[in-house]
């Protein structure tokens, strides 16, 4: 890992035209070598050395990158003059002419660096908004029919007392009365099968009795 860290930086070094610093990693390199053998003392630390000496100097430097420059190259003409009697022709020269680049280009680079990551924020929002609206649009659904089918069920038993006398309701609300206690003593008899037998039959004789009252014409 440490012959490839080395292999890179002096890479880059190259690429950058910064031999010197190449120089200097290995002479460091070399006179920590003479002290100690342990490969952290005389090839880590050097390259750490050079790479911070590096970055320090080129701070300082205020030449200009030519890969974000603008660089134009423009030839003049030539001019032919004639001075006491002898021709004088001037040779053309190569004017040079280098603009460093705008605010507006970097603003530009750093918009389209943060368009991506934006982009990406907007669509995984949009879908979670979805989810979350087709989500509250199935429970609203649900509670809705949950509650139409609790109305209906109220509206067909008040047809069904709607359409009864005064007399067919007194009897049927008795009825009601005998049953909830017969399931009530139901309830709290103990395990004699002759008497559950009996409030059997007399819990299915009133329910029959109600559904005759209630299918009965009025």
């Amino acid at each position: 890992m440490i012959e490839i860290a080395i292999l890179i930086q002096s890479i880059f070094f190259i690429e950058q035209n910064k031999h010197e610093y190449i120089l200097f990693f290995i002479l460091l390199s070399c006179i920590l070598m003479y002290f100690s053998k342990n490969q952290i003392y005389f090839l880590v630390i050097p390259m750490i050395i050079t790479h911070l000496l590096y970055l320090y100097l080129s701070s300082f430097d205020t030449s200009i990158d030519p890969f974000k420059a603008r660089i134009r190259v423009r030839a003049r003409k030539p001019s032919i003059r004639v001075k006491k009697g002898k021709l004088i022709i001037k040779k053309p020269k190569l004017k040079v002419t280098v603009t460093p680049p705008k605010l507006k280009s970097i603003k530009k680079g750093i918009r389209k660096g943060i368009r991506k990551p934006l982009r990406k924020s907007r669509s995984f929002g949009k879908k979670l908004r979805k989810r979350v609206r087709k989500r509250t649009k199935s429970l609203r659904k649900r509670t809705k029919s949950l509650r139409n089918g609790r109305i209906v069920r109220a509206l067909k038993e008040l047809k069904r007392m709607t359409g009864l006398n005064t007399q067919q309701r007194q009897k049927i609300n008795s009825l009601n009365y005998q049953l909830s206690r017969l399931r009530s003593q139901l309830r709290n008899s103990s395990n004699n099968n002759n008497m559950m037998g009996r409030e059997n039959k007399q819990i299915n004789n009133t329910l029959r009795q109600i559904y005759r009252i209630s299918s009965s014409d009025t």
